[in-house]
């Protein structure tokens, strides 16, 4: 807690700038890191012991994943039962809401959260099941890679990269406080609004009864669910924003290699061999081994955006009146496709930058072919020959590799989807909106 109460005060200074920029960015990410394994990966341990392979497995360790797992199925089994028994004697009726908060079609809303909650189960339970066992490039990246790069950007990346890191920060801490007063009350209206179906002999005592703890229980699974979104949201943004920079330094020393090559074929041979093919390998690597866990999340952030789009589409064709409710949703909705187009766009920046890198070393080796062909036959024009085959393979491999993220086994996410999406989910949209409406 006082970790957490540590952070967002932080978070809200926005005093970071001004601070010594060495080892900053490591230390930003090492905070997030640990809110992250505590709120998305349930855990409960330090650093080290995940290092050294010291994990232990007791109460205290697993003691977020108990805490928070019981209140998630206990939310999940009480909306699924409102949707499925929507008669039961044991919580008031959906009906009871929907008159409460004057929004029909409040079962659409609970199917999906329910969905919501449920497919948010598994990102954890992956993320913890690779932690125990020691295979998480979360977590690795974070003692190996991070440290080693930070050292590699100059000045003015490192204070465009915190400056960025403390605006997300600052941003998403103020969205989460007005999101748990705004939960907090709804959770004390809906204790109020209980009292006159009671009083009318509308729903029975254990109705009335069980109305108290299951608003808590909507309110404290709302908020932990919120608080998992806005950590891990932020842990791979920077992670994103980290590997766009890296990819910006070598898609740089292309564009260097390719001016080089009018003066000096030798330094820019020189160039590519010992900075861009290193680093590029480097950070290839890196991206694959990161893409085993965030495929994982992506893939269950693509199935929310299309359950909110469907159900928000039905929900709001059912609406005669503008309420809190419905606006909540429907806004929800509207936020989660928006979201999950803004990652999609970020992430396609690093195919992209990939695929100008190429170009510029495509462009040099067609220069360094030209003028190898002035050389006589002999053993230097050999041993140009065996470079440049050996670099036209490289970067014929680059243009293949895939470089960047995936959303599951579904696509590769680059530019080109990234627009098709948006093309394919606006007629869609409309279509659905309209079929629904003509039922009506």
């Amino acid at each position: 807690m006082s970790l957490i109460l540590k952070i967002t005060k932080r978070n809200l200074s926005l005093s970071l700038p001004r601070q010594n920029y060495n080892g900053l960015i490591t230390r930003m990410f090492n905070e997030e890191l640990m809110l992250t394994i505590l709120l998305t990966f349930r855990l409960n341990f330090s650093l080290s012991d995940y290092y050294f392979h010291r994990l232990s497995i007791n109460f205290k360790t697993f003691k977020p994943a108990f805490v928070i797992t019981t209140i998630s199925w206990l939310t999940i089994s009480f909306f699924s039962s409102l949707v499925f028994w929507p008669n039961n004697q044991l919580f008031i009726t959906i009906k009871h809401y929907e008159e409460m908060f004057k929004t029909p079609a409040l079962n659409l809303l609970f199917s999906q959260l329910a969905i919501t909650y449920t497919i948010m189960e598994y990102p954890s339970f992956f993320l913890m099941k690779e932690t125990l066992m020691y295979r998480c490039p979360l977590i690795d990246l974070l003692a190996v890679d991070i440290p080693i790069q930070e050292k590699k950007f100059s000045t003015k990346m490192r204070q465009n990269l915190i400056k960025f890191f403390v605006i997300i920060n600052f941003i998403a801490t103020i969205t989460y406080l007005n999101i748990i007063i705004l939960m907090f009350t709804i959770s004390i209206l809906m204790n109020y609004l209980y009292l006159p179906f009671y009083l009318d002999n509308r729903i029975t005592m254990i109705q009335f009864t069980t109305c108290f703890p299951s608003s808590l229980l909507m309110t404290m699974n709302t908020i932990f669910t919120t608080a998992q979104l806005c950590t891990s949201g932020k842990l791979f943004l920077f992670y994103l924003l980290f590997f766009t920079y890296r990819i910006k330094q070598l898609y740089t020393i292309s564009w260097s290699i390719f001016n080089t090559s009018f003066y000096s074929s030798y330094l820019a041979k020189k160039r590519f061999w010992f900075q861009f093919f290193r680093e590029y390998i480097i950070l290839y690597d890196t991206v694959a081994r990161l893409n085993r866990s965030v495929k994982v999340a992506l893939l269950s952030l693509e199935l929310i955006n299309k359950s909110a789009v469907i159900f928000g589409c039905v929900f709001y064709s059912k609406q005669s009146t503008v309420t809190v409710v419905n606006s909540i949703f429907i806004m929800s909705a509207i936020v989660s496709v928006i979201f999950t187009n803004f990652t999609y766009s970020r992430i396609a920046r690093i195919p992209e930058y990939n695929k100008k890198c190429v170009q510029y070393l495509f462009q040099w080796l067609a220069r360094s072919h030209f003028q190898n062909k002035r050389l006589d036959a002999s053993i230097k024009r050999m041993v140009e020959l065996r470079a440049i085959i050996k670099s036209n393979l490289f970067v014929q491999t680059m243009t293949n590799n895939r470089l960047g993220f995936t959303c599951g086994h579904l696509f590769y996410i680059t530019k080109y989807k990234y627009n098709e999406l948006i093309l394919m989910n606006i007629p869609l949209i409309l279509m659905f909106y309209k079929q629904i409406s003509n039922l009506d």
